[in-house]
């Protein structure tokens, strides 16, 4: 019993102290000890309130509590604690065999009490408002134990009261030290560029947060389902390449949910744990995953999860981990989650651009199919990739490029996969829709005979349909997949970087398609009938022709021989030569040798074909002539304004106002040419389209015969020369700007 009022306070007066010089985990660790000291008792247990699991565990006890009572848990919802926790505050049991049996108990494990001979316990609710009987209230419960029968004073009661109120100021303690504590590593890590330093500052920042002997953490593989251990704490034994599936780490990865066992060595965790470190007894494993994402189900956007990695964390201590602890590495993990899923994909887009760049230097039909292919592999991790194309009278759709299947099967594969367009399979579904789609597994729309045969059922695949922009039409469909038991969802980052490819897809398909040689062949043949005409015309009449005819003639067949390597560029282009992207710069006057040089050539055609007359090409002579020569590539750049005047010329026929304006402008590190004409101009809805290889708008193709190469090239040479081509108004003027640099580009 408490001897007096004096040295309650004085009691008192030594926690208050300690809570002030400890962290509160230590002030905390040594209550049960201090209150079994003062009272003079057998045990303390201090539990506290898990609010996501709605139980009790204990948070500490005095040394005479065993580890399977430290491991115990109540649960929060059963009546007759409810009924304890509803009517006092705090409350003593002189007799605890007596109450028992009476049925009265309050179920606080009864049983382990009566085999550790505790006889009386004095309980006191902890809260955070004593007029309140909310559960968001009740922190917690403090069980003193008496091997003998005990009853309760008044001082007695105050006292526990006060201890309690401690209790909860270390608590509240605690929980802003570890938010400061969370705040802080989270803002370390923020400024992290590289996925490494994002691991180990995770691996730093938990043990930071909660203290524990033994950690680690490892991300997973989702192409083979393994866990690569990056980085633990000494002694582990596991090797560093574990299956997603081993342990509680495993559990937790399955059940997409942190995992706190607060006794390893509990009967409930004998088929789930694996020893990793020998000294361990509690273990929380929580899993880095997003829990929103956006994830494709059928044709729909919706939000799915992702699973990124695991934080373990395992002590030597029984019921070691608390609910805000949980909650804490949950925020951080999944704050790093987030953090690693976005470097990921900025990882991605830069592959997918390098790979961009290999694409763009070949149009070969075979060479861009592979890099594709491989390309989707690397960067997405799709294991299973298909490419099926609709024939030329557009009555079936055959798969013609596959991986992820043994060579000995794909004859097979290649043999059964044809399907009609009019028919109910998944492929010409695709094919009408014309809609990205994730189907479910058992979809009735599979090939019954593939799905069975090449083992379906374990894949989630997704169809997205190659669209023809000239015509608008599925010309053939990109199937990709990966194992469901590793991923179970499509996530939409992914499906973004599969559009690059489905770009290009459809590019080198819709070329190949179209004849575009036979495009370039039409055109090559005005040239070449024009400069036969002119020679024979000189042949035949050579003695009667002025010197002036004579010139004509020669100039016309100038801008002949011009219009002819003009179209020698496309088809090396088309071919995947690439010697005339290599730039020779040499200090260039821009006015003098490519503009004026260029207008002068096309002079023939200006008046004569295209009904323009000279003036209707505007530029102020002066502000040209100020322009300083710069280091460039004249020929290229004269390819460049070549295309840009034959447009304007060419897509000007019909037009009410026949006029190309030049302007110029200029900044420390760059000039820029305006170049606008008052011609058809592009629509909108295309103005993004423009630079791909081989695409037309309808209205460009209805007006006149074209390759759809000479902006894509001329925007390859601009990044070639250091510079950019862009478009800068589409119509009413259509307006584009090149630029180049200053400098001389190495």
């Amino acid at each position: 019993m408490v001897q007096s009022v004096k040295e309650q306070l004085i009691f008192l007066n030594h926690l208050s102290e300690l809570l002030v010089q400890r962290d509160s985990e230590a002030f905390i660790n040594l209550i049960p000890q201090k209150l079994c000291d003062f009272l003079k008792a057998d045990a303390c247990i201090i539990w506290k309130h898990n609010f996501k699991e709605e139980n009790f565990t204990v948070s500490s006890s005095s040394p005479e509590v065993d580890t399977n009572y430290q491991a115990l848990e109540l649960d929060f919802h059963h009546p007759e604690i409810q009924s304890f926790l509803q009517n006092s505050l705090i409350s003593c049991i002189l007799d605890l065999d007596k109450y028992i049996s009476s049925s009265r108990s309050r179920l606080f494990a009864q049983e382990e009490i009566q085999k550790r001979g505790w006889v009386a316990l004095v309980s006191c609710i902890i809260k955070t408002n004593n007029e309140s009987n909310e559960d968001d209230d009740i922190l917690g419960i403090v069980d003193v134990f008496y091997k003998h029968q005990h009853g309760l004073d008044e001082l007695e009661k105050s006292l526990i009261r006060h201890v309690s109120n401690l209790i909860v100021v270390a608590w509240q303690k605690t929980e802003q030290n570890s938010l400061e504590t969370l705040t802080k590593i989270i803002q370390e890590i923020i400024p992290k560029t590289e996925e490494s330093q994002i691991w180990e500052s995770l691996y730093d920042g938990a043990a930071k947060l909660v203290d524990a002997e033994h950690w680690l953490v490892g991300k997973l593989d989702d192409s083979n389902g393994k866990i690569k251990i990056l980085r633990n704490s000494p002694e582990f034994q596991y090797p560093k390449e574990v299956n997603w599936k081993q342990g509680i780490i495993g559990l937790a990865l399955q059940q997409e949910r942190t995992i706190n066992a607060n006794n390893v060595r509990d009967e409930q965790w004998n088929k789930y744990y694996k020893q990793g470190w020998i000294d361990t007894r509690s273990e929380i494993a929580v899993p880095i995953q997003l829990d929103a994402i956006p994830v494709r189900q059928g044709t729909q956007i919706v939000l799915g999860t992702k699973l990124i990695g695991i934080l373990n964390i395992e002590s030597t201590k029984v019921n070691r981990f608390s609910q805000k602890d949980r909650e804490h590495l949950e925020l951080l993990a999944r704050f790093v989650a987030i953090l690693i899923n976005r470097r990921e994909y900025e990882a991605k887009l830069k592959a997918l651009r390098k790979i961009e760049e290999d694409l763009a230097k070949t149009q070969n039909y075979d060479k861009t199919i592979n890099i594709i292919l491989k390309g989707i592999k690397k960067i997405t991790k799709f294991y299973w990739i298909n490419i099926s194309l609709i024939n030329s009278e557009r009555t079936h759709i055959e798969s013609k490029h596959i991986t992820g299947i043994k060579n000995r099967q794909t004859d097979e594969f290649l043999k059964l996969a044809r399907h009609e367009l009019d028919g109910n399979d998944i492929q010409a579904d695709i094919v009408r829709n014309k809609q990205i789609e994730v189907p479910e597994t058992q979809d009735p729309r599979f090939d019954k005979e593939i799905w069975n045969k090449h083992n379906h059922k374990n894949l989630v695949r997704v169809f997205l349909p190659l669209i023809e922009p000239s015509t608008d039409l599925v010309i053939g469909t990109l199937e990709v997949g990966y194992r469901r038991e590793y991923r179970k969802y499509i996530y939409e980052e992914d499906i973004q970087i599969l559009k690059g490819f489905v770009d290009y897809l459809v590019d080198i398909l819709e070329l190949q398609k179209s004849g575009f040689i036979q495009r370039i062949i039409h055109e090559i043949k005005s040239p070449i009938d024009g400069i036969l005409s002119h020679t024979s015309f000189l042949q035949n009449r050579w003695n009667q022709l002025s010197s002036t005819n004579i010139s004509v003639k020669f100039e016309d067949m100038m801008v002949d021989g011009y219009l002819l390597r003009y179209q020698a560029k496309q088809i090396e282009y088309f071919l995947g030569k690439e010697s005339f992207l290599n730039p020779d710069n040499q200090l260039t006057d821009l006015f003098q040798d490519v503009l004026l040089k260029i207008i002068n050539q096309l002079k023939p055609i200006i008046c004569d074909e295209f009904g323009f007359k000279f003036k209707d090409i505007h530029y102020q002579s002066e502000l040209m002539r100020s322009i300083k020569p710069i280091y460039t590539d004249k020929i290229m750049l004269n390819q460049v304004f070549f295309n840009l005047f034959m447009n304007a010329l060419k897509y000007s026929k019909k037009a009410p106002i026949k006029k190309i304006e030049l302007d110029v402008k200029s900044s420390n590190r760059e000039i820029t040419i305006v170049f606008k004409d008052w011609g058809m101009g592009i629509d909108s809805t295309h103005q993004y389209d423009i630079f791909r290889a081989g695409f037309r708008t309808p209205d460009a193709t209805k007006t006149a015969m074209g390759s759809g190469l000479g902006l894509t090239i001329s925007k390859d040479i601009m990044q070639k020369l250091g510079g950019k081509l862009i478009l800068s108004h589409p119509s009413q003027p259509t307006e584009f700007h090149v630029i180049l640099p200053k400098e001389n580009p190495k």
